[in-house]
């Protein structure tokens, strides 16, 4: 297993304030399985922190996640409201 830390950056392009959390990432592997952030003190200076956005806001931070050493199948997903399969957003990772 390794360790994999991904900065995401967020803006609020809206004209209403957005929450953000880094619990509303997860992470999927080659093999399917999907996993949430680790917690960990390895990015403790940069990992993204949880709070709201007013319009035009933007920030940046890290999520960290274990996984399978040198997978190359892994992708990040994004949801930003739990009770809504349909604002699911997923990104590879290269």
């Amino acid at each position: 297993m390794e360790y994999v830390i991904v900065t995401v950056n967020i803006k609020n392009n809206s004209d209403d304030k957005i929450s953000y959390n880094p619990l509303d990432y997860k992470m999927q592997n080659s093999k399917g399985q999907i996993t949430d952030m680790t917690f960990t003190t390895v990015d403790s200076k940069t990992a993204l922190s949880s709070g709201e956005l007013a319009a035009g806001g933007e920030v940046e931070g890290t999520v960290t996640f274990e996984q399978p050493k040198d997978d190359a199948g892994l992708v990040l997903i994004y949801q930003s409201n739990f009770f809504n399969d349909n604002e699911i957003i997923k990104f590879n990772i290269k």
